[in-house]
């Protein structure tokens, strides 16, 4: 909104900033005092206003009508953030519970029927030379170039599971047999083997003598004995790790917990963005809004003085028009303390007002700050603001679960892409 130019030299700092401030906004005003009211238009009781209970016809021209306000305050502010914040607060939650239990987990502690995690070391099988998992994933490279500098993309293309019954030995000398199946998460840093210009294969595997940590459902957990000595598949005579129903089983040579308490920080940052945000939206892009909304009282107050104006307002791209503006001070008695308000308004009500129709006027007044008020019986947003909030939460609802899914470990991802700066040639892994 313009202000209003006060009588200066144009030589001064002040008045240089000023003008700027009025080129880069495109508007200037011509400016009325306020003009007092007869004693007549002010005597006389409340009565209906001539307008609809929302005020539509009588606010102002860039005023959101109350019931639509609270329509888009809840479309772009309360559901959205309240959503995002629970979803990330639940996943925290649960990332923490599981890493903290890997991570507290008593390798030699008893073990038993049901979720569990085992640790250990993977056993030879005397009658397989190789790892007990493998995973390969193709990937096939591209490059271009934009602005003189160069990108690269590499694309999952296709991807092989090798696996096979093994056997973990824990600390104790309890063996179990860990069963993986087809959706098994295999935690590993993968080696990259690069078969021309543009081919390469991620290979991550499970090695006999590595330390891992298997996360399933364990079966037979009565069967553990570190004197159990079978045949190095047999299932019977030992407890046996399977993926859980719903879930994937997870073999990992990482510290134990590492990679989930990681997510668990991921969503616990993001929880607390969303509630940051949400305090900037309420504080900063809509505080009258609120506050009014939670601790707002509908007075009448008696009009006592009406200003008009106008601005000019020059969009980019266009010749420019001039807005005409209205508003209306009144006041009220809070409890034996006389208070003013004023509020800029539409014509109806500034045309009420002259005409004498509206004795009073309803405003919507804060009980606890008195200063935060609005014309109306209900708060309003502001056409601005409700384009702030809007593209605020599009781009978080975006942006969340985007990142969600591109932060993901790489083997947790359905199809692995990687990409950045310079030539394939010189790209790392």
């Amino acid at each position: 909104m313009c202000g209003e130019l006060a009588p200066m030299r144009r030589k001064t700092l002040g008045a240089a900033a000023l003008l700027a401030l009025l080129a880069v906004t495109g508007c200037k005003t011509t400016t009325a005092e306020w003009q007092p009211l007869p004693a007549r238009y002010v005597s006389g009781a409340p009565g209906q206003l001539p307008f609809g209970p929302d005020d539509r016809e009588a606010l102002d021209h860039d005023r959101i009508a109350s019931d639509t306000s609270t329509t888009l305050a809840d479309l772009f502010v309360h559901a959205p953030y309240g959503l995002m914040f629970v979803i990330a607060a639940v996943m925290a939650f649960r990332h923490r519970k599981r890493g903290m239990m890997e991570a507290a987990s008593n390798p030699t502690a008893p073990l038993v029927d049901g979720p569990s995690v085992v640790f250990g070391t993977v056993e030879r099988d005397p009658s397989w030379n190789g790892p007990v998992i493998r995973l390969d994933v193709e990937q096939s490279g591209s490059e271009w170039q934009h602005k003189g500098a160069w990108h690269h993309r590499w694309a999952e293309t296709r991807r092989t599971l090798h696996k096979r019954p093994f056997v973990v030995v824990r600390d104790d000398g309890v063996r179990v047999q860990v069963d993986p199946d087809d959706r098994v998460v295999v935690c590993d840093e993968p080696d990259i083997v690069r078969h021309s210009y543009a081919m390469r294969t991620r290979v991550a595997s499970i090695e006999p003598g590595q330390r891992v940590h298997v996360s399933g459902v364990l079966e037979g957990a009565a069967l553990a004995s570190p004197h159990t000595q079978m045949a190095y598949r047999g299932a019977q005579g030992m407890p046996t790790m399977r993926a859980p129903g719903g879930d994937r089983m997870v073999i990992s040579n990482e510290a134990p917990g590492e990679a989930t308490l990681k997510r668990m920080r991921f969503h616990r940052n993001w929880a607390i963005g969303f509630a940051a945000v949400f305090a900037f939206c309420a504080t900063v892009v809509m505080p009258a809004f609120e506050l009014l909304s939670f601790t707002g009282d509908t007075v009448w107050a008696t009009p006592v003085a009406v200003r008009d104006w106008r601005e000019w307002h020059k969009p980019r791209n266009s010749a420019g028009y001039w807005v005409n503006r209205w508003s209306v001070r009144a006041t009220w008695d809070d409890h034996g303390t006389p208070r003013t308000v004023e509020d800029d308004c539409g014509e109806a009500y500034h045309q009420c007002v002259v005409s004498g129709a509206c004795a009073q006027v309803p405003y919507v007044v804060s009980s606890v700050a008195p200063h935060w008020h609005q014309i109306g019986r209900y708060p309003q947003l502001t056409v601005g603001r409700a384009v702030v909030l809007g593209i605020l939460a599009l781009i978080l609802l975006i942006t969340y679960p985007a990142t969600v899914f591109s932060s993901r470990p790489w083997y947790m991802k359905k199809r692995v892409v990687d990409g950045g700066s310079g030539r394939l040639e010189n790209s790392r892994p």
